[in-house]
């Protein structure tokens, strides 16, 4: 573990298993002899809306479950606009991005009601935000 505590994000839309993620992260550092404490934020997730897990993993004492603004060591995104909006957010240049590269668009974009942005500026704006990020064909 490089940092103490190690601040992971999971993030994504509703249905994309973003809690079960956190919860097998959390159970695997608890396995490690690690302490970790989880805060999870849900937007309309039943109907494809934002979700935010926070996985705070310590080496001798148990943080809040909440991630300070800025304070991300690690953002695991499963959609790439909500991985952009987390890392605004929460992320640093120190930040690692891990970042499904496929869009989950919303309803409004299904609708034609809304335009989702181009995935590649997305990526970009990622890469501009974070020393380190890897885009993968995750889904």
């Amino acid at each position: 573990m490089f940092r103490d505590p190690l601040n992971v994000i999971v993030t994504g839309v509703g249905g994309q298993g973003n809690v079960l993620a956190s919860q097998v992260l959390a159970a695997a550092a608890v396995e490690a002899g690690y302490r970790v404490s989880i805060g999870e934020t849900f937007g309309a997730s039943q109907r494809g809306g934002s979700v935010m897990s926070h996985v705070r993993i310590g080496r001798d004492r148990t943080f809040g479950p909440l991630i300070p603004r800025g304070r991300a060591s690690l953002i695991v995104g499963f959609e790439p606009l909500e991985t952009l909006r987390i890392l605004l957010d929460y992320g640093n240049p120190d930040t690692v991005v891990v970042m499904n590269d496929r869009p989950n668009y919303p309803i409004g974009c299904l609708l034609g009601e809304e335009k989702y942005p181009d995935p590649r500026l997305i990526v970009e704006a990622v890469g501009r935000l974070s020393a380190r990020n890897h885009v993968l064909p995750a889904t």
